[in-house]
């Protein structure tokens, strides 16, 4: 997965979130920005993206992360797949 397909993942899930690609990358923590940024990371890593890609591609868009910060959204979107179906397809779509 390159940066074509990272933004073309954020591209997504901004839309499915209802919100705008550029609001993934605010530094915010609020859950509606939070939450679909973890799951872009998820997403990217299930795709076999290294966290140092990830890390790279999120700082183009315009929010500097940590690699710590990068493991523990992922984790944090594990959960949310789990026990929510709509994010799970969407995932699921998402992840070649």
């Amino acid at each position: 997965m390159d940066r074509i397909e990272f933004n073309r993942a954020a591209k997504t899930i901004a839309k499915a979130y209802g919100t705008q690609k550029s609001k993934l990358f605010e530094r915010s923590k609020k859950p509606h920005i939070v939450e679909p940024r973890h799951l872009l990371w998820y997403v990217c890593d299930k795709n076999g993206m290294r966290n140092t890609y990830i890390e790279n591609f999120t700082e183009e868009n315009g929010l500097k992360v940590k690699h710590s910060t990068i493991i523990r959204g992922i984790s944090r979107a594990v959960q949310v797949v789990k026990t929510n179906d709509l994010v799970r397809k969407l995932s699921e779509k998402l992840i070649k």
